[in-house]
């Protein structure tokens, strides 16, 4: 045998070296991963900001839509005054708004809300029906009827409009588009 030779497998002198390139190697790894779930967390937030944006857009279509029904019920299109009629963004005919008022059925009116930022927005408005305000009765009691506070007497019946609001961000190309119903006491 020979004993010059020295036996490496039992020796400790290259395992601290190779504990610290595990170490670093697992930091490394570690570090990696943290910025892989930041990077995608960043991207997410940033999708989620950009439809949050179109979607409270569309949002303030419908309530624009909601405006318009108003002013429409309330004036007819022909007694608008004048700054209310160049600034709803209505792009129907005043026949169509007569319609809407008179809640004719199949006749959609459309209008386009200037948004910034890159964003067109577009709304339309039917009336889908009406229908008379409930009573009471012996087994059902309903809440009394709307008053007609400032129209004089009151009201006779709900009419239900539907109002859908798209609204679509053109830098990066996200739709958002919200469709309610709205209720109106006549």
């Amino acid at each position: 045998m020979d004993y010059g030779r020295k036996n490496n497998l039992t020796s400790e002198r290259g395992v601290a070296l190779l504990t610290s390139l595990m170490i670093a190697i697992g930091a490394g790894l570690l570090i990696a991963g943290i910025y892989y779930v930041l990077k995608g967390t960043i991207k997410i937030s940033n999708i989620s900001r950009q439809f949050n944006s179109a979607q409270e857009a569309a949002f303030g279509g419908i309530e624009h839509g909601a405006a318009i029904v108003d002013r429409v019920i309330s004036y007819g299109y022909e007694d608008f005054p004048s700054n209310l009629r160049s600034g709803l963004g209505i792009l129907s005919s005043p026949e169509d708004l007569e319609s809407l008022r008179m809640c004719k059925p199949n006749v959609l009116v459309k209008a386009a809300e200037h948004v910034p930022d890159g964003f067109d927005l577009n709304i339309t408005i039917q009336c889908i029906n009406y229908s008379l305000i409930p009573g009471s009765s012996e087994s059902l009691v309903f809440p009394p009827p709307p008053g007609g506070s400032g129209s004089g007497g009151n009201k006779a019946f709900y009419v239900f409009y539907s109002i859908r609001a798209v609204a679509k961000d053109n830098v990066n190309n996200i739709v958002s588009d919200v469709e309610a119903l709205y209720r109106i006491a006549r």
